[in-house]
């Protein structure tokens, strides 16, 4: 027969108790045995589900650039380009400065001082234009005042070539040319630029980070304009010549 304490023993011991379950989320912690075996599951910032666990230390992140903002710095850094080389060819020097001013006198059959302060302004503000474009936060600003900008100038070709008035546009300093449908044709071609980028306008900010990239968009598009400008002066030329070849004497 066992002893009654023993049996005493045997029928008042407490019950084995159960390990805490340790809780799972952000900032629990579990208590006992258990919690020390287990790992808290990271979870997303509004607790709804697991996070996306970090990449290793020192990753480099490269930012995905979309077709659009592709296009969208392209052509601001052209229209920069395009205005920054206009503004430049005409406050370069006194002489591509008088030649411009000799041009708005021309136009708007102005004396005296008046047309020299017109041609300034106009000059200033192709400058600022150019600036405005080439700054991510004000580039659809600029590309909209580049895009007036450019209309009043068809206007005025345009009337130039309708009453016959034979004058140099000024527009790029020695390498303008006389106010003709070529010179009409190469705004519209700007103005195409312009309005096409005014449209995507804003969305560049994948391509245009930093003032690196900005310089470098900037370059690129002084020298995309300056071989848009040879370009199209050589083919108004040859065309010029085929057609004047063409036409019996």
């Amino acid at each position: 027969m066992p002893d009654e304490r023993v049996l005493a023993g045997l029928v008042h011991r407490d019950p084995p108790r159960a390990l805490p379950r340790p809780r799972v989320g952000r900032g629990g912690r579990g208590g006992g045995r258990g919690a020390r075996r287990h790992e808290p599951v990271p979870q997303d910032h509004d607790g709804a589900g697991p996070a996306h666990r970090p990449g290793p230390e020192g990753a480099v992140t490269v930012p995905v650039i979309t077709p659009v903002e592709v296009a969208a710095a392209a052509l601001q850094g052209l229209v920069a380009g395009i205005f920054a080389l206009a503004a430049f060819s005409k406050l370069r020097g006194a002489e591509d400065f008088g030649r411009f001013a000799i041009t708005v006198r021309k136009l708007t059959m102005l004396s005296g001082p008046a047309p020299t302060a017109i041609a300034a302004v106009f000059a200033v503000v192709e400058a600022v234009t150019a600036a405005l474009v080439a700054v991510p936060a004000t580039a659809r600003a600029g590309l909209w005042l580049a895009a007036a900008l450019l209309v009043l100038f068809i206007g005025v070709v345009f009337r130039a070539v309708r009453g016959r008035v034979f004058a140099e546009c000024g527009c790029f300093g020695d390498r303008s040319a006389v106010m003709s449908y070529p010179v009409l044709l190469r705004n519209l071609l700007f103005l195409a630029l312009a309005l096409a980028g005014a449209l995507v306008g804003g969305q560049s900010g994948g391509v245009l980070t930093g003032l690196a990239g900005r310089c470098a968009t900037l370059a690129a598009g002084l020298a995309a304009a300056s071989v848009l400008l040879r370009g199209f002066d050589r083919a108004t030329t040859a065309v010029l010549g085929r057609l004047h070849a063409g036409t019996p004497s």
